[in-house]
């Protein structure tokens, strides 16, 4: 009887044993939840994975939904180039990367399909966006690619909401005494470097607990109106950090913070600092473009904080009135039109939308499926009529 049992209980066991290995198997393969996407770089200090595929879990408030990641063998979001012309490298951040929506529905395969529909043929799109990369960062990876990439436009996503702080933070360029713009010999502190190997560490983990862990992760608590006040202490200690004391040490490299120095006190030094040294980095940019002979065309992203009322984080006109919810966008379209770069503002376009519709809502700023066609479809509008893509 016992032996019985035994037997018995051996083979529930091993049955057992064996359906969590074809299970993790599965998972790893098809459902890679929390897998890396990104790793250290020496000159972009980061890059994102050639090859690498990830499942995001969105939250609770967000739907529960599950968005496939997957790089190509260039480390681009998509299946890899194809021979269609012409062909557009699209540079940014993750409103580029747009890892909260599925391939299909991201800004550049909208793009595709918009200006096919206006211009009567195929375009390419090739998606070079980094989630947490700066303006800065979007320009030396594209120095890296431009030969392999040949495109035949350049587009630039700029996000008004952070990319000034994003060159305080990252430390990639300086101000000569002249005013020209420099190389800056930055380091990645040592706790980014630990940072980085335990999300390795932490990707290498069974899938199925990874998977697990990402459906049990709550929603993140509300945010207020006192942000507003943290975001201001943080741009004044960037500022003090680097253009005071000349500490070259990076300390974050996906913590974004809302410029609301720039926002709400425009002279503030932080907030000088800031405009001079991105005006310095747009030349620089259209320098480099009209250098290799490529069109280059800019899209600035507005701040969810500045249009959206039901979003979490707000200024409070009454504790800041000298708050501008334009100045952001309006500061980059000053400076494009210095650096003689053509752009497109989508601040007017997604306010007279309705923005509530168009961000992912809550805490987070992104453009949710809605607003990703949406400033696909402006763009490719603006594309169209200023000409840069004629045969």
């Amino acid at each position: 009887m016992w032996r019985r049992w035994s037997r018995r209980l051996a083979l529930v066991a091993v049955s057992i044993g064996a359906a969590l290995v074809a299970a993790e198997l599965a998972v790893a393969r098809w459902f890679p939840v929390g897998s890396s996407l990104y790793e250290l770089d020496e000159v972009l200090l980061f890059r994102p994975i050639p090859g690498a595929r990830s499942v995001l879990v969105m939250s609770a408030r967000e739907g529960r939904r599950y968005v496939p990641l997957a790089l190509d063998a260039e480390g681009f979001r998509g299946p890899g180039k194809s021979a269609r012309r012409p062909r557009i490298a699209l540079y940014g951040d993750s409103f580029v990367m747009a890892e909260n929506v599925r391939f299909a529905d991201t800004f550049g395969e909208r793009l595709e399909v918009h200006l096919a529909e206006l211009l009567g043929r195929s375009v390419e799109v090739v998606q070079a966006g980094a989630s947490g990369y700066g303006p800065d960062q979007a320009f030396l990876r594209m120095q890296r690619e431009i030969e392999t990439l040949a495109p035949d436009l350049v587009l630039f996503v700029l996000c008004a909401a952070n990319d000034f702080g994003d060159l305080v933070r990252n430390k990639m360029f300086r101000l000569a005494e002249d005013g020209e713009l420099v190389a800056n010999d930055y380091t990645i502190d040592p706790s980014v470097v630990s940072e980085f190997a335990a999300r390795e560490r932490a990707a290498r983990r069974p899938a199925l607990v990874r998977l697990f862990e990402a459906w049990r992760r709550p929603s993140p608590a509300r945010r207020t109106t006192a942000y507003v006040e943290l975001y201001l202490r943080a741009a004044a200690g960037h500022y003090e950090q680097f253009a005071l004391r000349g500490e070259n040490n990076v300390y974050t490299l996906f913590q974004d913070f809302y410029d609301a120095d720039l926002a709400i006190y425009p002279d503030w030094p932080s907030s000088a600092f800031k405009r001079d040294l991105m005006g310095a980095l747009l030349e620089r940019i259209a320098e480099f473009a009209r250098g290799r002979g490529v069109p280059l065309f800019a899209v600035v992203v507005p701040p969810a904080v500045d249009l959206d009322e039901t979003f979490d984080i707000r200024v409070d006109t009454r504790l800041y009135p000298s708050y501008d919810a334009e100045r952001l966008g309006r500061t980059l379209a000053e400076l494009l039109d210095a650096a003689e770069i053509p752009f497109l503002d989508l601040y007017s376009a997604f306010r007279d939308a309705g923005p509530r519709g168009l961000f992912e809502g809550g805490d987070d700023a992104h453009w949710n499926v809605r607003g990703q066609d949406f400033g696909a479809q402006r763009a490719a509008r603006a594309l169209a009529d200023w000409g840069g893509l004629a045969d």
